[in-house]
């Protein structure tokens, strides 16, 4: 007995032998017809979207610049009278040096040894020198035997020990905590250059705010 026809086409052979499946060359290309459609709607939108992107790029460095164009006032003219409105004051730094006078000469005898350090220095007193900023200055006298009060655990000490111990850095550090201001530069100078500097000064005038003689 023959056997049946498929009603539809050629049935696949079980055996695989000999026998070719029309149906997979149209699947596969019903697929890729499917396959590039996808990808020129993805195209279409993706253009789309770039275009509207620059577009509205465009548009916002319009209106940015337009902007810019119609922004008025605002004046470069500084206000140098403090009594009058918008006066901003400018902080400048005070320059301050420390001067450390020192001497290798040993003490007259009788009178208190004062502490060495390693180079064989001892401290025999100090200046302030205060800069103003309009061409004054103001000069203050400091004793070497000033007591330098406690600091980070540092017990109190004179000025001519906390130089003998640390030199002039740490005497610098201390002695601006206890006047709580800073020198901006400090130099240690021979005593003996102490005349040439009076020398050079000329008349000095001192104001006293109150009267300190006595009459007799």
């Amino acid at each position: 007995m023959a056997p049946a026809e498929h009603p539809h086409g050629s049935a696949p052979d079980p055996s695989g032998d000999g026998v070719d499946d029309p149906v997979q060359p149209v699947v596969r290309r019903r697929r890729a017809t499917q396959r590039r459609r996808r990808d020129r709607k993805l195209l279409a939108v993706q253009g789309g979207t770039t275009v509207l992107f620059i577009f509205a790029l465009s548009a916002l460095a319009w209106a940015g610049w337009s902007s810019a164009l119609r922004i008025t006032g605002g004046t470069n003219d500084k206000v140098t009278d403090p009594d009058a409105p918008g006066y901003v004051a400018a902080v400048k730094p005070t320059s301050v040096t420390l001067l450390a006078f020192t001497s290798a000469t040993p003490p007259p005898p009788g009178s208190v040894t004062p502490p060495t350090s390693e180079d064989g220095l001892h401290l025999t007193g100090m200046l302030l020198v205060v800069d103003r900023g309009d061409g004054s200055r103001t000069i203050s006298p400091i004793p070497a035997f000033t007591t330098l009060w406690e600091f980070e655990g540092a017990q109190p000490a004179s000025a001519a020990e906390v130089f003998a111990d640390g030199g002039i850095d740490v005497l610098r550090l201390r002695l601006g905590t206890d006047l709580s201001f800073g020198a901006t530069a400090a130099l240690v100078v021979p005593t003996l250059v102490i005349g040439a500097l009076a020398s050079g000064t000329g008349p000095v005038t001192i104001d006293l705010a109150d009267d300190v003689l006595q009459g007799t």
